[in-house]
């Protein structure tokens, strides 16, 4: 008989998931650990998962054949909770504008980006207006967890959101003087690590070919052969581009840093029939009235091209990022110097796209093969 997964609500560092038990069986435990939106819950011994349908379908699909899952135990009223509104808090109490003030100067001393630091301020406004009853030299985690279970939990917000608070408070409280806050004490919710959607090269093939628009065909080109993000395409100038080196020097990427890329025979072949045509002078990439090509028109031309090309899957425009890495790999490229090329900070961010790499895949012989059946 096959061993049963039995799935139960259940709380982790105060986000509501999904547990799994089974009785002990070694194939299920190896399954667990290349699951990718799985984690080990020690005090309770038991494995979770994020809490949705989405999540619980692909536990099935992944477990088909060796486990049967039983989710008997689970309210349907609970997975998928369609998400209340949230009700509108008091202003910010005056007193608390410099404290806010003096910490959007740090962040902007320390150089973080725009987007950042309105991030930032806005999580540390939505904290402090809840506690309003209360000065800053008062609030302790204590408070956090109550901002946590009813405030984020209540209205369903993401795990993406209660980090970026938790992220905001560690910044602000570490500055402040006369704080009560641990920031040891201070815990971040189980978030589940997806995959990314990974494209074929037949799939990238013909995507491209779909592009007639020679501006539009050049940008999803030097995208994925290059492996950029959408803004640092955007923001490429024409004395970025070293044919001599065949390399590309991205500049102020994410987290502000430079780095460079290679860059392929075909792509500056691509590059100079552009430049021919719209003559850049100091961006490379502009909009009908001059200045940076918009980002969302960018995902519009990806998207009909998609289209076009009758790819099914869930694709965007980092989708050819994740693709460009991925088919690195898979040529034998090292992780290291993928690490490089992305600009990823730790390798630990690079790893996934060994997880996605089909080659290694290709090298498994089913044991059925060995079989002498009838077919």
């Amino acid at each position: 008989m096959k061993p049963i997964i039995k799935l139960n609500h259940g709380i982790y560092h105060g986000t509501t998931v999904i547990l799994c038990s089974f009785e002990y069986n070694s194939s299920i435990v190896r399954e667990f650990n290349y699951y990718p939106n799985s984690k080990w819950f020690s005090e309770r011994k038991v494995w979770i998962i994020e809490q949705s349908q989405a999540s619980i379908d692909n536990l099935r699909k992944h477990f088909d054949g060796l486990a049967i899952i039983d989710a008997s135990n689970l309210s349907a009223k609970t997975i998928d909770q369609p998400k209340l509104k949230a009700p509108s808090l008091p202003k910010l109490k005056s007193s608390n504008n410099f404290p806010l003030q003096k910490f959007v100067d740090y962040m902007k001393s320390i150089r973080y980006s725009e987007n950042t630091i309105s991030t930032y301020s806005d999580c540390l406004q939505l904290f402090l207006r809840f506690h309003e009853s209360k000065r800053i030299d008062e609030l302790t985690v204590a408070d956090v967890s109550e901002f946590n279970k009813n405030y984020i939990l209540k209205y369903n917000y993401s795990a993406s959101f209660q980090n970026q608070i938790i992220n905001s408070l560690k910044l602000f409280f570490q500055n402040y003087n006369g704080s009560k806050f641990d920031l040891q004490d201070l815990e971040r919710p189980f978030s589940a690590k997806s995959l990314p959607v990974i494209l074929s090269l037949k799939e990238v093939e013909r995507l491209i070919n779909q592009l007639v628009n020679l501006k539009h065909r050049t940008m999803i080109a030097v995208i994925y052969s290059c492996g950029l993000r959408r803004g640092e395409l955007i923001n490429l100038r024409v004395n970025d581009i070293d044919s001599e080196r065949m390399l590309i020097h991205i500049k102020g990427g994410k987290g502000k840093k430079d780095r460079m890329v290679p860059l392929s025979e075909k792509t500056l072949i691509m590059l100079r029939n552009y430049a021919k045509a719209y003559k850049p002078n100091n961006l490379i990439f502009t909009g009908e009235n001059g200045g940076h090509y918009s980002g969302s028109s960018l995902q519009k031309v990806f998207k009909r091209a998609k289209l076009k090309a009758k790819i099914d899957k869930p694709a965007t425009l980092h989708t050819l990022r994740h693709s460009y890495a991925t088919h690195l790999l898979e040529a034998g490229v090292n992780l290291r110097y993928i690490q490089e090329i992305l600009g990823h900070s730790s390798p630990k961010t690079t790893e996934i796209y060994t997880h996605v790499s089909s080659e290694d895949y290709k090298k498994i012989v089913s044991p059925i093969d060995k079989l002498n059946i009838s077919l």
